[in-house]
């Protein structure tokens, strides 16, 4: 009898410590759950921030075209533009606006622009260059030489003129559609 309620002891604590080990990691699936659902929340805000910010900057932007004489409205919502681009900065994103003239094929921006359109380059050095950006890439720094594309510049590069095009494919005997376009 004594044998009995011993092994039914040890059965029951062993019962016990597996309800234990199935709660533990019960526990630990609903903190990854949660964690993994932390990060999709800020992922979103972070989105969000960066969708106000191209909104405040095309608004500072048409209210300085138009010459908008409302200093205080300007002033408040290149503050809150500022605020925005601080609290990216917290969180260890940083704004890139690739600069006008800028090889497309550059290094440096290598999976940090997306180009969105051409305009035909007036001179041929400007043919696979940036010719306007529409919106500055946002990338988070993994660590000092990684880094996070959150969205890509959005920009409009040159492109050859036809005239250009139809010469060398006189001289080449080539095929030139693609002449001029890498990464476009």
């Amino acid at each position: 009898n004594k044998k009995s309620v011993e092994h039914s002891i040890n059965e029951f604590e062993q019962h016990l410590e597996a309800v234990k080990g199935l709660a533990e990691e019960r526990k630990k699936e609903v903190e990854r759950y949660r964690q993994g659902f932390e990060k999709d929340g800020q992922k979103q805000v972070i989105r969000e921030l960066i969708d106000s910010l191209d909104i405040a900057d095309a608004y500072i932007h048409q209210l300085n075209d138009a010459g908008q004489t409302d200093d205080q409205g300007l002033e408040g919502l290149e503050f809150i533009q500022e605020k925005m681009l601080i609290i990216l900065e917290d969180h260890n994103i940083e704004k890139l606006c690739p600069v006008v003239g800028a090889a497309v094929d550059d290094d440096s921006l290598t999976g940090k622009i997306k180009i969105v359109g051409t305009r035909t380059a007036e001179l041929k050095e400007q043919v696979g260059t940036v010719a306007k950006v529409n919106a500055p890439c946002y990338f988070k720094n993994i660590s000092e030489s990684e880094s996070v594309t959150l969205r890509p510049a959005l920009v409009v590069a040159f492109k050859e003129r036809p005239e250009d095009v139809e010469d060398e494919s006189e001289e080449t005997g080539e095929n030139t559609q693609d002449i001029g376009k890498k990464n476009i």
